[in-house]
């Protein structure tokens, strides 16, 4: 009975395991989408912040837009030094 209960307990703890990873996923592409439809409104404002160190352009450009991940930061300047 005790080795059912172990295993019936990591059963469930896999599943949450693979549902938390599917909900990450879907909210990365969410964020993606989000980005692609967006980027047009914060490259003028990155574009300004180009001739800072890049250090200091990501933390200017997540300072000014607070919704944009440090992924879509460092994105966002690599796109607007280009």
């Amino acid at each position: 009975m005790d080795n059912f209960i172990v295993w019936a307990y990591l059963g469930i703890s896999v599943l949450l395991l693979i549902q938390n990873f599917n909900h990450k996923r879907r909210i990365r592409t969410l964020e993606d989408e989000i980005f692609k439809l967006k980027q047009h409104e914060w490259l003028p404002f990155a574009r300004t912040q180009t001739h800072l160190p890049m250090a200091q352009s990501v933390k200017a450009i997540r300072t000014q837009f607070p919704e944009l991940s440090l992924r879509q930061a460092l994105q966002l300047y690599t796109i607007a030094k280009q």
